[in-house]
């Protein structure tokens, strides 16, 4: 605590997360999955008076939602105006048991203000209860952006006859390619 951990905590959310989504969207005996709870999840969890979480643990908290809206991203550095070749998956190990109907894939880009840069929808099949699928969608990267590299994050929301089910976010590096 006599430093500042952010880099490290931020890497280690990454991975954290990114792990426990890639075991959910893969493994279809991994529903209920303990993950170990690391140091890095919590600052101070030895004083529950002053515990507090890390980004590990929000992470965490997008990696095991019930019903899962997760991207498979081979790469978070894309150029302006490009397609983002990514699979998005959806893990139904709903709470109440049911199968999900056709839902909505909402996707956006934004920056780190907030600002949609970039925006779309799509449909998304039927899934079962304990199963999973994935949608290849068109997410095509805005063309004009402000400065020749930038932040931003790649938001998922998944819903169903307008009731949200999921989120998630991915943090990306949009570039000009000149």
């Amino acid at each position: 605590d006599w430093a500042d951990p952010s880099h490290f905590l931020k890497v280690q959310s990454f991975i954290t997360g990114e792990l426990a989504e890639t075991l959910r969207r893969t493994n279809d005996q991994a529903s209920g999955i303990m993950h170990f709870a690391y140091m890095t999840w919590f600052r101070q969890c030895y004083d529950y008076n002053n515990i507090q979480p890390y980004p590990s643990y929000y992470a965490m908290q997008r990696a095991m939602q019930p019903v899962l809206v997760s991207a498979e991203l081979w790469g978070r550095n894309i150029y302006a105006g490009e397609n983002l070749p990514t699979r998005i998956y959806v893990v139904n190990d709903s709470e109440d048991g049911r199968d999900l109907d056709t839902t909505v894939l909402n996707w956006s880009i934004v920056d780190e203000n907030g600002k949609v840069l970039s925006s779309g929808t799509e449909s998304f099949p039927a899934v079962a209860y304990y199963g999973r699928k994935y949608i290849e969608p068109a997410i095509i990267m805005p063309y004009a952006i402000p400065s020749y590299k930038m932040s931003v994050k790649l938001k998922l929301a998944l819903t169903e006859n307008g009731k949200t089910l999921s989120q998630n976010e991915y943090d990306l590096v949009l570039a000009k390619k000149e």
